[in-house]
């Protein structure tokens, strides 16, 4: 394999983001190469709007921001602490997670500014006074327990369960709990409603990293009954040649400097030549999925059809591989959405009638009857089995429903039972 199809495989497997960063790594180690960066980077395309209606404008601001240090460090000015306690609590400061947790040792803090540990740990309780409520916490218990602190409709014995029986709250053993501590089951469902409302990560609201955005490369448009696709140009950066270097190619010149930017101009050209192949064979995949399924782009996501990757190499031309590649990280903007191409390949399920439907069609039905259950008494898998057979047609077994209820991430029914008053 020639090093030039290794890299024209490799691009296509990247999405938008990882290109953009592979881009900013090549032209660093090759002068001749000029960017003009995409305009996500420039703070817009953040999050992962379903529909237009849903876009907030605050989103397209650009992400500089103060981190969760920064605003702890000013609120610390405002507590009362002897001249000598500031450094320890900025040290602490320092020391949280990206979610706001503290998980060093206070016996290593105290020995560093040769302190007590008791002392320690009470400035950690006022570095837990701080907002947002629940950062210093230790574990995610003592993270629950300090915001349900700050709730003066919460009992200590509540507060007790939380702290010290998190584990067996989270896993509904709820039946250990009331022998325990005897309380009622309605009561541990407040509990447990109330945990519901919490973030178990205070800290995350300041971690708006690139990480978090979502670049539609393609975007389908319906006009007048007939749908087109196009390629989103500002979703990757604009790549030039450097014009400082521009006469170097053109001398006769034979040294070392002009071999070197002649070298360096052929990786652009086979850098380019990359880009436009993927680009292309992005939109001959997205264009083969359109004709293979209509009714989603003029319906919607409900009339998904069953789909391989293999119906689409045959129809491409491409290998399976390619095709995979290209759609997976991959996003397009449609009518209805933005959706990743992988969205669009799923396996057939057979009909009680005859016929068949997308395994995606059977999942938002199965969601659909778990939604609308009695949550006092939820529905079994066997019974969901027989539910999908009876009123859509599906068939389907006890274990897929139970691999299509994980993959949704819905829990089993002794999970999802409701023990109100």
């Amino acid at each position: 394999m020639t090093t030039e199809l290794r890299q024209a495989i490799t691009l296509l497997q990247y999405s938008a983001m990882d290109l953009t960063e592979y881009l900013q790594e090549q032209s660093l180690e090759n002068p001749l190469i000029e960017l003009k960066e995409p305009l996500w980077e420039q703070g817009f395309y953040k999050s992962t709007h379903k529909h237009e209606s849903d876009v907030n404008p605050l989103d397209f601001v650009s992400n500089e921001h103060r981190t969760l240090q920064d605003d702890l460090l000013t609120q610390i000015r405002l507590l009362h602490l002897v001249e000598g306690d500031y450094p320890i609590i900025r040290y602490m400061i320092l020391l949280l997670d990206e979610n706001g947790y503290f998980h060093e040792d206070l016996e290593l803090v105290a020995e560093k500014f040769s302190v007590g540990y008791e002392y320690v740990e009470e400035l950690l309780k006022c570095l837990q006074t701080l907002d947002p409520i629940g950062v210093g916490a230790r574990s995610l218990g003592e993270c629950l327990y300090l915001q349900l602190k700050n709730n003066d409709k919460i009992e200590e014995i509540a507060l007790e369960i939380v702290l010290n029986d998190l584990e067996l709250l989270a896993d509904k053993k709820w039946k250990q709990i009331v022998k325990k501590y005897g309380v009622s089951l309605p009561y541990i469902q407040t509990i447990y409603d109330s945990l519901k409302t919490l973030n178990p990560r205070p800290g995350s609201s300041y971690n708006t990293s690139i990480s978090n955005y979502i670049v539609p490369e393609l975007a389908v448009q319906e006009d007048e009954g007939m749908f087109s696709v196009s390629f989103n140009d500002q979703s990757l950066p604009q790549i030039s040649v450097n014009e400082k270097y521009q006469g170097y190619l053109k001398g006769t010149k034979q040294d070392d400097l002009t071999k070197y930017v002649a070298d360096k101009y052929q990786q652009v050209m086979w850098l380019q030549k990359s880009i436009e192949q993927r680009r292309l064979t992005l939109l001959k995949v997205m264009i083969t999925i359109i004709e293979k399924q209509p009714n989603f782009f003029k319906k919607g996501p409900k009339y998904l059809k069953p789909m391989t990757l293999k119906d689409v190499a045959e129809e491409t031309e491409l290998h399976e591989s390619t095709v995979s590649r290209a759609t997976t990280g991959k996003y397009v903007q449609t009518p209805h959405g933005v959706f990743e191409l992988k969205v669009f390949f799923s396996s057939s399920i057979p009909m009680s009638q005859g016929g068949d439907t997308s395994s995606t069609e059977v999942k938002n039905e199965l969601k659909q009857l778990i939604d609308d259950e009695d949550k006092k008494k939820p529905l079994s898998d066997q019974r969901l089995v027989e539910l999908l057979k009876d009123k859509h047609g599906f068939v389907v077994s006890r274990r897929t429903v139970a691999k299509y209820r994980d993959q949704l991430k819905i829990p089993a029914s002794s999970k999802r039972r409701r023990y109100d008053d």
